[in-house]
């Protein structure tokens, strides 16, 4: 989170800082900026149809940092902090997430999975039991 903070203060044009805002807080992928809609007071992108890019772009100083942690920064990774906080913070099931960005459950699962060390499984039974009032 501080990173996308920092990300957010250093982008001069107060339309591209608008742009990166979006992406990081509704997981969109850039593309879909260009087709977004209001409707009823909220935000919608449904004209839109996703097509396989390929290419490669020059290492940028956060992506190094990033790398030298074992991490990988890609444009995509403000999509990615969306689907995590959806299941970490919001606890969304994955039928609900998947809907809300646009792609199928397996999809979702297939890509959004590997999040799900022990560390998860166990915290999220502790937070179930809670529920329970055990």
């Amino acid at each position: 989170m501080k990173h996308i903070l920092e990300l957010v203060e250093a982008i001069p044009d107060a339309r591209w800082r608008l742009a990166f805002q979006l992406l990081a807080a509704y997981g969109l992928r850039p593309e879909e900026l260009q087709h977004l809609q209001l409707r009823g007071g909220r935000l919608w992108c449904s004209n839109y149809r996703k097509n396989t890019s390929r290419g490669a772009t020059k290492p940028r100083p956060l992506r190094q940092q990033y790398e030298a942690e074992g991490k990988k920064l890609v444009l995509y990774s403000a999509r990615h902090g969306y689907a995590h906080r959806a299941h970490m913070i919001c606890e969304l099931p994955p039928k609900v997430a998947a809907a809300a960005m646009g792609h199928s459950v397996e999809t979702h699962l297939s890509v959004y999975s590997k999040w799900c060390g022990d560390d998860v499984v166990d915290d999220a039974f502790k937070r179930a039991a809670t529920r329970l009032g055990r």
